[in-house]
């Protein structure tokens, strides 16, 4: 990072951001996604086979509740204790 610092200005490296946003290039989430859903998908033996999507980060996800943190906290506890009691 401090090469990238020495090398583009913080003014340059905001036009360079918002020119991404208006033409992405380059999509190595997608790359990976078709990799990561073919070794799984090559894997699986029953149920839903696995989109290049489902291995990419969703950026435009709202933010949790405060309920809804709740809500995924506990069922993660059940499932937890669930394995452990076996």
């Amino acid at each position: 990072m401090p090469e990238a610092k020495e090398r583009v200005s913080y003014r340059e490296f905001l036009r360079f951001r918002l020119y991404k946003q208006i033409e992405p290039f380059g999509d190595d989430w997608k790359q990976a996604g078709v990799i990561a859903a073919t070794v799984s998908n090559s894997a699986m033996r029953k149920g839903r086979a696995a989109k290049w999507q489902d291995f990419c980060p969703k950026y435009k996800r709202r933010p949790q509740t405060a309920e809804e943190q709740w809500a995924a906290l506990e069922m993660f506890a059940k499932m937890h204790n669930a394995r452990i009691k076996g």
